[in-house]
């Protein structure tokens, strides 16, 4: 029994000590507060807005694509580059801080972003080389050089097969069948079978007597 009375009571402190763990570990997660946010940068800056918006390698969409910004997303400003339009209308593009290939930078077009700052503040950035595409050979029929003869093609030959001889049993139109004088076979079957069937009557009736 007193036993028994242990066993409970232990089960009973190690119920209370879990209770008292759990307890103190969401007590923790409640004090610890939200996760620390990016320092917003100390410049200019740009935030991604709606969809985000396309980060290329250049200033202008012939450029290759680098990564995107987010909705949230905060980037530091390096500088501008203004690039003229066909209708007369300036297009500007900023130099941002973008972690990527392209030497941690990277440009976004200003209409796709919320820009804090202001942009005549800004230094002008050299617009890099437009990247070199390669090209496709294509074959121009054309230039092709028409040669001196034509060439010619035979056409393929047809070779008839060979006839194939079958034996016949019948005799040719005309030929007589050798050692019958010219009697068809079927005449001289029906004529053994006649005389056959005749001598077996004579023997039949002979041996009934």
């Amino acid at each position: 029994m007193r036993s028994l009375n242990l066993r409970r009571s232990g089960a009973l402190l190690a119920l209370t000590g879990l209770f008292a763990v759990i307890m103190g570990w969401g007590a923790g997660r409640a004090s610890a507060g939200p996760l620390a946010q990016d320092a917003t940068p100390s410049g200019p800056f740009i935030t991604g807005v709606g969809e985000g918006a396309t980060v290329r390698s250049g200033p202008g969409t012939t450029y290759d694509r680098v990564g995107r910004i987010v909705a949230g997303q905060v980037a530091a400003v390096l500088g501008k580059a203004v690039i003229g339009a066909d209708d007369g209308e300036a297009v500007v593009w900023l130099q941002i801080v973008y972690l990527g290939p392209n030497d941690n930078v990277g440009w976004v077009w200003i209409d796709n972003i919320a820009f804090t700052g202001q942009v005549d503040a800004l230094s002008d950035v050299a617009i890099p080389a437009t990247p070199t595409r390669v090209t496709t050979p294509t074959i121009e029929f054309g230039g092709l050089a028409p040669t001196d003869s034509p060439v010619t093609v035979r056409p393929p030959t047809f070779t008839a097969p060979s006839v194939v001889l079958r034996p016949t049993l019948l005799p040719a139109s005309g030929a007589p069948i050798s050692g019958t004088g010219g009697v068809p076979p079927m005449v001289i079957i029906l004529v053994l079978v006649v005389v056959g069937a005749f001598a077996g009557t004579v023997s039949f009736i002979q041996g009934r007597r």
